[in-house]
């Protein structure tokens, strides 16, 4: 018992110290990395840091989409701060420049989807969630994609890789009304922020007619927000895709929504941290070196005929 009390008490000082810390934190600058992982020496497997800070659990289980995916085609999961593996992968293009393409899937015979809207949940740094009223996130647009036939090794824009539609949705107030809190932070310095951008010009998007092994038609979506202009007080922006751990290769998150988001079929193309080719995000060899990525908290809005 005296153990566990003694215990008690030295867990509490080290959250004590760690809020007290923030609550006087002041916004520096900090290099970028590839994935928000590299920046707390996480480590894959069972030794991954599980952030204190993790105030909220996995939502929107039981079969229903988040508020914010209305009306919803998919949703691949909510991020799991308090996981084994909990990362962000680079997806911005204020400080550097990278995009994470994240797949889903229409199957044969479904009806085909009208896209109205897409939304990623990302990772800012300065953050006003983190940080106070006025602490950002400031992007002032993001870059959205559709595309078909993204591959390992192979370049963009180069068959077979397809943009079927692409845009910008600009952001009139800074992100103020299209990024929301979601109530989660990454590793006690990242607040993460529901991204949504407004599609138009989008084709239908059908599965596969005739000839398809595996009766789905696989699509990849980017959100890739910037801030253009000063940006924040300190003149740069952080933001990294948070991944969605939980359901395994072969299972799902109860949180997600619509057909299970491909597992470990995630790329990264980020020509400034010399990824010039499409390039797998999970799995060991993949660009967060093995600690989680394997799916990402991003979906679909939108109505099916």
């Amino acid at each position: 018992m005296a153990k566990k009390v003694l215990c008690s008490i030295a867990l509490l000082a080290t959250l004590l110290l760690l809020f007290g810390g923030l609550a006087s934190a002041q916004v520096t600058q900090i290099t970028p990395t590839v994935t928000t992982a590299e920046q707390f020496n996480v480590q894959p497997g069972s030794g991954g840091l599980k952030s204190p800070l993790g105030l909220l659990k996995p939502g929107g289980g039981g079969g229903t989409p988040p508020s914010y995916c209305n009306p919803c085609l998919f949703y691949g999961g909510d991020f799991d701060s308090n996981g084994p593996e909990p990362n962000g992968l680079y997806n911005g293009n204020t400080s550097s420049s990278a995009a994470v393409y994240v797949p889903f899937t229409v199957a044969k015979g479904s009806k085909a989807w009208t896209v109205s809207g897409l939304f990623a949940n990302i990772e800012y740094y300065p953050s006003s969630a983190v940080f106070g009223a006025g602490n950002g996130p400031y992007a002032t647009d993001a870059l959205w994609s559709i595309s078909t036939g993204v591959a390992a090794g192979d370049l963009p824009g180069v068959p077979p890789e397809s943009v079927i539609c692409s845009g910008t949705d600009t952001y009139a107030d800074n992100g103020a009304s299209e990024l929301t809190f979601t109530g989660r932070v990454a590793f006690g310095a990242y607040g993460e922020y529901t991204t949504t951008v407004q599609v138009n010009g989008c084709p239908e998007l059908t599965g596969p007619k005739s000839g398809s092994p595996s009766g789905v038609t696989t699509y990849w979506i980017t959100v890739v927000p910037e801030c253009v202009g000063s940006c924040s007080p300190i003149g740069f922006e952080l933001s990294y895709l948070s991944d969605a751990e939980d359901g395994g290769a072969s299972g799902r998150a109860p949180e997600t929504w619509g057909s299970s988001e491909p597992w470990d079929q995630s790329f990264f193309l980020a020509p400034d941290f010399g990824f010039v080719f499409f390039t797998p995000a999970g799995g060991p060899g993949g660009a967060c070196g093995g600690i989680g990525c394997d799916r990402f908290s991003a979906g679909v809005i939108g109505t099916a005929k």
